[in-house]
């Protein structure tokens, strides 16, 4: 029999970032079911490196486009509904996947959905983070966050390769199934704070470049492109070294485990060090985690240096999210996050036209993005104290 008292109880207990956090792992688990399984399944049908890399260029710019002019909108539904009206654009964005292979004009009008899922999502998730986190314990509140990423980082590649190795229809109904059951928490977060004021575009550029903006700029610029050789670059460079779907999936499930504890511990360094010196120390490793790709020959040279570039990432990037968000605290919020999105998606704007560039001319343009994902990394410690 239900005890309805209790479940009272839970209902009450359960903060908004708990609600949150919930919703964040549903989200991400459908999310990631399919993200890193796109540049591979566009491969599979034939796609040419070159047209898959285009294909992101066209995200990245229709998300910048947006970023710009959708603000007021955002401004008005407040950070919870803007989760909420990023869902519907990916159902319909996983529904065209699967009509993709027979309908190939799809292939230009899905960047479209793509931008506009970005433009809600990103904006509510970090509007969310910097309102419901706790600023005595931001760092373990995001090593939860990175925690909840790692487990679906370690389910979901292994699911999607074998789901795909079957059918990649199977793949993207299984993701808009845990989409729909992801609206569960976000509908019982309680606040839905809205902004007032306005936002003049003119301003947000004004202050992205002056003077006292620059170490941010150039740190998120290489933020911004080191993740886009991490999200789209490898991959691809995974699949053509393993060839089997299933075994891309498991491998990189193998490897995103060592990333767990390294988050665990990273959270509480990051609660009570100086985040700029942690942040400046890992770099040089991550920078060097990242370069050694260029050597990786074989399956075991893959899963050890992979395995260490996972440690290296996290234990840069905690306190880098954290020193961003208490940034963020420090200002109006919303300018600072529409700010950051713009550098992110405009930097990518000009990432991918060079890797395309890179790949008609070298004959091997994986050694030479992996340089340049290195070399960019070291904008991690650009960030500024305040």
């Amino acid at each position: 029999m239900l005890n309805w008292s209790r479940y009272k109880s839970l209902k009450n207990n359960l903060t908004d970032f708990n609600l949150f956090s919930l919703f964040v792992f549903l989200f991400q688990l459908s999310q990631s079911l399919i993200s890193i399984f796109i540049p591979i399944y566009f491969y599979k049908l034939g796609l040419p490196i070159i047209k898959i890399i285009f294909f992101y260029f066209l995200v990245e710019a229709l998300n910048t486009i947006f970023f710009i002019n959708y603000p007021k909108y955002i401004m008005k539904l407040g950070y919870k509904k803007s989760l909420l009206c990023s869902i519907p654009f990916l159902i319909i964005y996983n529904i065209l996947l699967i009509f993709l292979p027979n309908n190939m004009w799809l292939f230009y009008i899905l960047p479209l959905l793509n931008a506009m899922k970005t433009v809600f999502y990103n904006m509510g998730h970090h509007l969310s983070f910097v309102t419901f986190s706790d600023k005595n314990k931001i760092g373990r509140n995001i090593s939860l966050l990175g925690i909840i990423s790692i487990i679906v980082s370690i389910l979901s590649p292994y699911i999607s390769g074998l789901l795909s190795s079957f059918n990649f229809t199977y793949l993207y109904i299984a993701s808009i199934i845990i989409l729909l059951f992801s609206l569960i928490p976000l509908i019982f977060i309680k606040s839905s704070q809205s902004y007032s004021g306005t936002i003049k575009i003119s301003n947000i550029f004004k202050k992205i470049f002056s003077k006292s903006e620059r170490n941010n700029l150039i740190s998120f610029c290489g933020y911004a492109t080191e993740v886009t050789v991490d999200f789209i670059i490898w991959p691809i460079f995974t699949v053509i070294m393993f060839t089997s779907l299933e075994k891309t999936g498991l491998v990189i499930s193998l490897t995103a485990l060592v990333g767990i504890i390294t988050y665990r511990i990273i959270g509480i360094l990051t609660d009570s060090k100086d985040k700029i010196n942690l942040i400046r120390k890992s770099n040089i490793f991550l920078s060097l985690s990242l370069l050694l790709r260029i050597f990786i020959s074989n399956p075991i040279s893959y899963m050890v240096l992979a395995s260490i570039k996972n440690v290296t990432e996290k234990v840069t990037r905690v306190p880098w999210s954290a020193q961003g968000y208490e940034l963020a605290k420090k200002e109006n919020y919303f300018d600072f996050i529409l700010r950051r999105e713009v550098i992110f998606h405009g930097t990518r704007i000009f990432s991918y036209p060079l890797f395309i560039l890179i790949f008609k001319l070298f004959n091997n343009p994986f050694v030479i993005i992996f340089i340049v994902g290195a070399i960019t990394s070291l904008g991690y410690s650009f960030i500024q104290r305040e």
